[in-house]
């Protein structure tokens, strides 16, 4: 467990784990104020920082190096918010398996809001410079079902009438490793909806969290 207090944010990352099957022996270190579990050889490395860009407050989770012919990678990020946005987003995959997403957020405006994995990890200019749509292949905006999408295009998440959302993502699209892997881009939940690429919606406005590079948490209100 790791714990840090940044003025009235208060951070926790709960799991940190690599997790090989050859029942190898585990030994614990620890790192920047965090865990590092080692299983044998298989190695998941990560750490945690705080940032402030003006009114969009970050943590940054950031997977260093892992190895392993079959490894759970698992990371979590707790947002607890004076302004009254919280959540948790948990990322999960196994091995070259499609990745899972879950997340629990409290806070926002009810209805739809727009669920994307973005080009770019960069926070300089707060939730704004996180680039367009990952999109690696060249496709078109689309929803998480169509053959044609960008990678990142992953639908809405539906918020409440008392301002929750809960939701599960599955999807292949969005790996953790290889040469598409979402590390180093940034994930976000918009303020709006997504189209699903049959209107002329293709600017939304950044409202709660964005997960990068690194996974960062944005809370901007």
């Amino acid at each position: 467990m790791c714990t840090l207090a940044h003025r009235s944010l208060n951070f926790n990352l709960a799991v940190l784990s690599c997790e090989s099957f050859g029942g190898r022996s585990c030994a614990m270190c620890l790192l920047f104020f965090c865990s590092l579990v080692v299983f044998g050889q298989d190695v998941v490395f990560v750490w945690f920082f705080l940032k402030n860009l003006g009114d969009c407050r970050c943590a940054v989770l950031t997977l260093v190096s892992f190895r392993s012919h079959r490894t759970m990678v698992k990371a979590v990020a707790v947002l607890n918010s004076s302004e009254g946005v919280s959540g948790t987003i948990f990322f999960t995959q196994e091995g070259d398996c499609p990745t899972t997403v879950t997340g629990n957020l409290s806070g926002l405006k009810p209805g739809l809001h727009g669920f994307h994995v973005h080009a770019l990890g960069d926070t300089t200019n707060g939730c704004m410079s996180t680039g367009p749509h990952f999109n690696p292949v060249g496709k078109e905006h689309g929803a998480p079902e169509d053959e044609n999408r960008h990678a990142g295009d992953l639908g809405n998440v539906t918020v409440g009438d008392d301002g929750t959302a809960t939701f599960t993502i599955i999807d292949k699209q969005i790996p953790l490793t290889g040469p598409h892997s979402i590390i180093g881009r940034a994930v976000v939940v918009h303020g709006d909806p997504d189209d699903l690429g049959k209107g002329n919606l293709s600017i939304f406005p950044f409202k709660a969290y964005v997960l990068t590079d690194d996974i960062v948490v944005c809370a901007d209100e």
